[in-house]
């Protein structure tokens, strides 16, 4: 038995670097020591680059998987890129586009357990939308029920580990660009129609990003 899923484990690894192009970087920090107490650039020159960085860096919670936002200039689309780490070492980075490269994604999310990924996307609508993981592969997207998605545009999905959804729901009122916090929870497998939080509405001039930690 134990032989068994050694043979399998190794398997899964062999198939996982299969095709991978990877760096000489190692470890948690990307060459760089622990966070500390004084803020300092993340990751320069791999993942805060040149380009215009959209979205803070999210990791999986073992740590072996990034995913940001990054567009090359002001005209390029907004696209998701990843790294792995594989035995330690860290894959180049590459681009993680569900919907294809012709669409902006943004806002990416995994979940605790590392099996979904919660992104937004500018398909026709700003729209959140989900993969899931299928072995070493994803699903195909899928968009997030219309108790979500509404005629608005909705983005910056996150969630805890009851399912629990937040996320922002942006609009124009009035000329005047307005942002809310909403609120679903998930029941009998689907969301519920959405609570906002008052006490967290939010102008042009705030930021956003608003991640909840589960």
């Amino acid at each position: 038995m134990k032989k068994g899923l050694l043979i399998i484990t190794l398997i899964l690894i062999i198939k996982s670097s299969f095709g991978q192009q990877f760096t000489d970087i190692y470890g948690d920090y990307f060459r760089q020591t622990s966070p500390g107490d004084i803020p300092v650039l993340f990751a320069p020159g791999i993942i805060s680059g040149t380009t215009l960085e959209h979205s803070a860096a999210i990791f999986s919670s073992d740590r072996n998987e990034v995913y940001w936002v990054s567009r090359e200039n002001q005209e390029s689309l907004l696209k998701i890129w990843r790294m792995l780490r594989i035995n330690n070492r860290w894959t180049k980075p590459e681009i993680f586009n569900p919907l294809g490269d012709s669409i902006n994604h943004f806002d990416p999310f995994l979940t605790a357990n590392g099996e979904k990924i919660y992104f937004g996307a500018d398909k026709g609508n700003t729209d959140i939308w989900f993969v899931e993981k299928q072995g070493v592969n994803w699903s195909k997207p899928q968009r997030l029920m219309p108790s979500i998605n509404t005629i608005d545009g909705q983005c910056q999905a996150s969630l805890t580990t009851d399912g629990t959804l937040y996320y922002l729901d942006h609009r124009t009122i009035n000329e005047n660009w307005t942002c809310d916090i909403l609120k679903s929870r998930f029941k009998n497998g689907e969301y519920l129609n959405p609570d906002t939080l008052p006490e967290y509405k939010l102008n042009y001039f705030y930021g956003l990003d608003t991640i909840y930690c589960p």
